[in-house]
């Protein structure tokens, strides 16, 4: 086997394009068994939002999301990942570049919140509910008092 071969017979070589590299990526699914979006999402904590993108060549996929598809399909992730980076580099050098996934930092994977970031929501959220509620106070009571020293001067 190539050193750059991902699976059986796919090499950096005949690697030219995102395209080309979509392509492996589906037929290296194929020949694990065609496992179903939702099972990849499963198994590599990726969304299946993201993998179906991998999968069709309109972007180049994050270096995260070459290393984990792979490695759950079986083939070799350090293949694809140099194949990756090749292509990543060439389209560095091409004025109208390939766009590249970058994997979100937001809160939500695979559609769920993940704890830390809900308990974080939770706190700013309350944290500017009584900052409001300080600065409605504060209002009433200014107003408030304006009206009891005018009622008690008469």
């Amino acid at each position: 086997m190539n050193e750059n071969d991902i699976h059986g017979g796919m090499s950096a070589h005949a690697t030219h394009d995102v395209a080309d590299f979509a392509e492996s990526l589906r037929r290296l699914r194929l020949e694990a068994g065609s496992p179903t979006l939702a099972h990849l999402q499963h198994s590599t904590g990726i969304s299946r939002t993201v993998i179906s993108e991998a999968l069709s060549g309109r972007a180049l996929p994050s270096e995260r999301t070459v290393n984990a598809l792979v490695r759950v399909l079986g083939g070799d992730s350090e293949a694809a990942l140099r194949q990756r980076a090749e292509l990543a580099r060439r389209a560095a050098g091409r004025t109208a570049a390939v766009p590249v996934v970058r994997e979100p930092d937001a809160a939500v994977v695979g559609g769920e919140l993940r704890p830390a970031d809900g308990l974080a929501a939770t706190v700013a959220t309350f944290a500017a509910g009584c900052l409001v509620s300080l600065g409605g106070w504060a209002v009433v009571r200014a107003l408030g008092s304006g009206r009891t020293t005018r009622s008690r001067r008469r």
